[in-house]
């Protein structure tokens, strides 16, 4: 009888250590194949940022669509921002005293938006000495067809337009007024008006 038990006892002690050591080996081998997918999924975003293209890369696209090469344009600003989650580069540069405004898509290199804007004149004489009060008045007086001795009242203002400097000239003959605007850098009448 005892050795009936001491039998029974044996096989019993045998058959829970050989049942315990598998089920950490099995919980070990199925945690282990489920987090490895999960690392690789979280990388994914990042492949797609090593396909964006270079600020240079965007700026040449900007500089072919205007027309103008990269040693000619005066490159003024060159940044890189987010618009609803679309990474963009941002370009404002001068040509022929045009600026050109563009926003590239950093990773389709697509033109999302661009723009010119005139401001006349020419790049040599802006960068020459301004013209004195007295020149512009002259022009001023030429255009108008009249003469320095013949004008009653005088006004003269100093100022700025666009970036340029510029002076406002108003004066009168006899009942008419007269309304000129001459930029100092060129001698341009941008505006003027003759009225009564």
């Amino acid at each position: 009888m005892k050795q009936l038990k001491k039998t029974i006892s044996a096989s019993l002690s045998l058959f829970l250590i050989a049942c315990t050591p598998s089920t950490p080996q099995q919980v070990a081998s199925t945690t282990t194949p489920s987090q490895a997918p999960q690392q690789t999924t979280s990388q994914a975003p990042i492949t797609t940022q090593e396909n964006e293209l270079t600020m240079d890369e965007c700026l040449e696209i900007a500089l072919q669509n205007a027309g103008v090469s990269k040693e000619s344009a005066n490159i003024t600003k060159s940044e890189i921002d987010m618009d609803h989650g679309v990474k963009k580069y941002e370009f404002e540069f001068y040509y022929n005293n045009t600026e050109y405004d563009y926003e590239i898509n950093a990773v389709t290199g697509e033109i999302i938006s661009k723009s010119t804007e005139n401001h006349g004149g020419s790049t040599s004489t802006t960068t020459s000495a301004p013209l004195t009060q007295e020149d512009c008045f002259q022009i001023a007086l030429q255009h108008a067809n009249v003469k320095a001795e013949d004008i009653g009242f005088n006004k003269v203002e100093l100022d700025y337009e666009r970036g340029r400097e510029v002076y406002d000239f108003e004066f009168y003959v006899g009942n008419v007024e007269y309304n000129y605007t001459v930029d100092s850098n060129t001698g341009e009448i941008l505006e003027y008006e003759i009225g009564d």
